[in-house]
């Protein structure tokens, strides 16, 4: 369905910047935020782990670190060696404003530019690692921060009247 709908609607919608830039006009006050980031993390526990171990277990967290500082995939590097929840979806935890974070993480990753990892934070729930992927200055965005948010806006305004009309037009050549 999705091919289908990609070859036939999707494919025949424009978005030109003059669009973007009268939508960004009439909508400015939608991009007015706090500052915020967005950022992913490599956790390696520490809770309920002895004193002995946590020499490996800093010595794993460095191994990571350096990896990551290398140029690995910080997303595949934490599927590979994170133990929080968001391994999966590489370390993907998503926007956060001031004040939402752990006090010792949100000190580095306010400090951190876009693309930067951080060093080796410790925390009540282990070592974090964390990458800064976008960042947001407070107040209303400017156009070229939120082009492609508004471009999503506007694809998906059209895109339900082209599927609807490509449905009409099969139901027609059916018969």
């Amino acid at each position: 369905k999705q091919m289908v709908l990609s070859r036939e609607v999707y494919s025949h919608i424009q978005i030109s910047t003059e669009e973007i830039s009268k939508y960004y006009e009439a909508h400015k006050q939608d991009f007015d935020r706090p500052e915020e980031v967005r950022i992913r993390e490599i956790l390696i526990t520490t809770e309920g782990k002895k004193d002995f171990d946590m020499g490996a277990l800093q010595k794993r967290a460095q191994e990571v670190l350096q990896k990551a500082k290398t140029g690995d995939k910080f997303e595949e590097l934490a599927v590979k060696y994170s133990d929080g929840p968001t391994a999966k979806e590489g370390g993907e935890l998503g926007f956060f404003p001031k004040g939402k974070m752990v006090k010792e993480i949100e000190e580095v990753a306010f400090t951190l530019r876009r693309g930067q990892v951080s060093d080796i934070i410790k925390t009540k729930y282990g070592l974090v690692i964390i990458k800064v992927e976008e960042k947001h200055e407070a107040g209303i965005q400017k156009m070229d921060v939120v082009m492609n948010e508004i471009r999503d806006r506007l694809f998906s305004e059209k895109a339900q009247p082209a599927i609807k009309a490509y449905l009409v037009k099969l139901r027609q050549k059916s018969y």
